[in-house]
């Protein structure tokens, strides 16, 4: 474990940059996407 640590380099932050906005919009797109379909299944209730 600690060669690996040592193996590592430190990103510069552009790469840094790219990363976060990568994650936070992967993060956007599921928690939109979750949104709309429970807000479609509260608005249009099924069999009842």
């Amino acid at each position: 474990m600690v060669n690996t640590i040592k193996l590592t380099k430190k990103s510069d932050k552009d790469v840094y940059k790219q990363h976060l906005r990568l994650v936070l919009f992967g993060i956007g797109a599921i928690g939109g996407l979750a949104f709309i379909v429970q807000f479609t299944f509260s608005v249009f209730t099924i069999g009842r």
